[in-house]
């Protein structure tokens, strides 16, 4: 029968330290900055007034132009949908599209002539955009062709977020709150907080959880998919412009006089920040939790870049099997691991979990069988963070060529209670003890004849010698203490 290994070594989990902190950037424009999107750890773009679309390679420490036909209209909103491929809107229907991760932009018309202030992409394909007089556009084909949808209302629409195909939702002023459950074929309006507050962004983490940024200090949530809404408390009375989850747990809020607020429990508690500038920020965008950006007013963004433990696999794997001593598991260590998962099991079969703090753990050989082939891999733990999955390795048991019992080496006194001396017929490499539930009680990796030790300490019951011979591994019982 196959068996599947595995082991328990636990470690405790600690948050890890952040260090950083958010540093002006050197936009060099006072232009309003309306957007930014932070692609990987090295690329930021900040898009704005009077067609400004700043583009850094170096992690914001220098921006430049990105290449885009000149037109004079602000640019409002960025998304991208994977580290390649990028859509914006502006006003006077201004459509954006980039394929090289913002390098160069190609502008189209969408067919209005309202100025568009936000857009949600689902994929390559389809997308919407909302803008002023409430109008709500849909493209099935990235850009290329438009169709009208009609909103309901005619308020400023700021935000839309799709969380399927058919469920949508849109933001704006005046209290406006759009939802749909068709694709934006119709839309329902009605008003959350009923005193004209301007709603000024709408994000989901998943069909359920849902967020919405509003005045003095105000975020909505959602736990049922927009059937209920309810006030979190951010305490602060600066307008909210901009809510981002990077996942489920890990939230962000960007806000007037340079307001910045971090959340790592879904929402329910958040941290106010120093952000650098006293500047009305309008955006805020992470592409991990080491790197994000946040854009505003006169030309302000401050950036946060910071070393992220475990951001990159375990490499160097390696698994030296043994049927006396087990399989030594090692890899190359990861800086700022606290802890390692190895996931294995025997190919075709199923997988199990061995915790270990350290970059070497040993299975003990009881937990394999001779002659099969395994699978494994391993990731980091850095407090609450987890490395990618490393790439698949492989081992297999040797196998068990021929066992030699009784008489073919002496153990005694057995049954035991104190020292043992084990003889052999000849040199064997390698000499191991094993209770009956696998753990290893004693090991000599040097190559003798004799082997002694002692038992004293040990729990009465059966344990299994074990070494390996020129003629393959040799094994014998042990009774302690009975």
């Amino acid at each position: 029968m196959k068996k599947l290994f595995y082991a328990l070594v636990m470690s405790s989990f600690s948050f890890f330290p952040a260090t950083a902190q958010w540093a002006v950037a050197p936009t060099g424009t006072l232009q309003d900055l309306n957007t930014t999107v932070r692609i990987g750890s090295d690329i930021v773009l900040l898009g704005g007034n009077s067609g400004t679309l700043l583009r850094s390679t170096d992690a914001g420490a220098t921006f430049a132009q990105a290449s885009i036909p000149v037109f004079g209209d602000d640019i409002n909103d960025l998304q991208f949908i994977d580290g390649l491929n990028g859509f914006g809107v502006g006003d006077n229907g201004r459509f954006l599209k980039s394929t090289d991760a913002g390098a160069s932009w190609t502008v189209s018309l969408v067919p209005t002539g309202s100025n568009l202030f936000g857009l949600h992409f689902l994929n390559a394909l389809r997308g919407h955009v909302v803008g002023l007089d409430g109008v709500v556009f849909r493209t099935d084909d990235g850009g290329m062709t438009w169709v009208t949808q009609s909103s309901g209302t005619a308020e400023r629409l700021e935000s839309v977020f799709f969380t399927s195909d058919n469920n949508g939702y849109a933001v704006g002023r005046e209290d406006s709150y759009l939802s749909t459950v068709d694709g934006g074929v119709t839309w329902t309006l009605s008003n959350l907080l009923g005193n004209g507050r301007d709603l000024n962004d709408v994000f989901f983490t998943n069909a359920s959880n849902g967020y919405i940024a509003s005045d003095n200090g105000r975020l909505l949530r959602t736990t049922n998919g927009g059937g209920t809404w309810t006030i979190q408390v951010t305490g602060t009375p600066q307008n909210l412009n901009e809510v981002f989850f990077l996942d489920a747990s890990r939230g962000y809020l960007a806000g007037n006089a340079g307001l910045i607020q971090v959340s790592t429990d879904g929402g329910a508690i958040w941290t106010t920040q120093v952000s650098g500038t006293v500047q009305d920020l309008e955006d805020i965008h992470f592409a991990t939790v080491g790197a994000g950006s946040a854009a505003g007013a006169s030309g302000a963004a401050t950036l946060w870049n910071a070393a992220v433990p475990c951001s990159v696999a375990p490499s160097g794997l390696n698994a030296i099997a043994s049927l006396v001593t087990g399989v030594d598991f090692s890899w190359t260590a990861i800086a700022g691991a606290e802890q390692y998962q190895l996931q294995g099991g025997p190919v075709g079969g199923g997988t199990n979990r061995l915790l270990t703090p350290t970059n070497a753990l040993n299975a003990a050989s009881s937990f394999f069988t001779p002659g099969a082939t395994y699978n494994w891999r391993v990731r980091a733990r850095c407090g609450t963070d987890v490395s990618p999955w490393s790439a698949l390795a492989s081992f297999s048991m040797p196998v068990l060529r021929k066992v030699i019992t009784g008489a073919s080496f002496q153990a005694y006194p057995n049954p035991a209670s104190g020292q043992v001396i084990v003889r052999f017929p000849g040199v064997v490499s390698e000499f191991a003890v094993f209770s009956a539930d696998g753990q290893r009680m004693y090991r000599e990796a040097s190559s003798a004849s004799d082997y002694s030790f002692d038992v004293s300490a040990w729990p009465a019951g059966i344990y299994l010698l074990r070494a390996n011979t020129d003629q393959g591994a040799v094994t014998q019982m042990l009774t302690v203490g009975l």
